[in-house]
């Protein structure tokens, strides 16, 4: 790796790498070629599609009873837990695009008992039996449909992407921004070019789908 300035100490380490800096004599190749360009001014958006998702969930869930006794109506001690009892199922419903295989919530809900009683007078006893209910949801698959948002070629101050997006073929000039591509996001696009112009640079996260040519 070679060149008229510094290289990052980034690729010192990468075995098999010879890194000579600030070299003299180098030639630019694309010296006498003009960037191509497209002034048409465009802002990114997300409104150009209808994506959406769908998940299925591992649902389990856990019913725990607690059982009070006691001489006043509004004050009566627990006085016995029964055994947990649990049930399985899968469910489907809407999702996000932040929505992962593997996601995992827990909520628990209390539902409180009516009061019964027996006896009268002195002698009368009050009894309720409240559930508390454990549920945990696993994301088994998400499916997406619909169409993402799509792009037409021009001119971006920035290209930092909150939504899957589809790219009209063509040349995209990102001037003084980023071409930013989060993790849960898609990118793709056929016959398409990024000029970066101005520092504009490019962030592409883990976990990005990258599909252009």
């Amino acid at each position: 790796m070679v060149a008229a300035g510094g290289i990052d100490d980034y690729f010192d380490n990468i075995q098999g790498t010879l890194v000579i800096e600030n070299a003299l004599g180098l030639s630019d190749p694309f010296a006498g070629i003009t960037p191509p360009d497209n002034p048409t001014a465009r802002t990114l958006s997300c409104s150009g599609g209808t994506t959406s998702y769908t998940a299925t969930y591992d649902v389990d869930v856990t019913v725990t009873e607690y059982y009070y006794e006691g001489s006043k109506r509004n004050q009566m001690p627990l006085v016995g837990t029964s055994s947990p009892t649990s049930s399985s199922s899968t469910q489907t419903s809407s999702a996000s695009a932040n929505t992962q295989v593997g996601d995992t919530e827990t909520t628990s809900d209390t539902q409180t008992g009516s009061v019964t009683s027996t006896g009268s007078g002195n002698n009368k006893t009050y009894y309720r039996t409240d559930q508390v209910i454990d549920t945990v949801q696993t994301v088994l698959s998400v499916v997406q449909t619909g169409s993402s948002p799509q792009m037409l070629p021009g001119t971006y101050s920035d290209f930092d992407l909150s939504c899957d997006t589809d790219l009209a073929p063509g040349v995209y000039v990102v001037d003084g921004g980023d071409l930013d591509v989060n993790a849960q996001y898609s990118l793709s696009g056929q016959g398409v070019m990024f000029v970066l112009k101005n520092g504009a640079g490019i962030k592409i996260n883990g976990g990005a789908d990258i599909s252009l040519t």
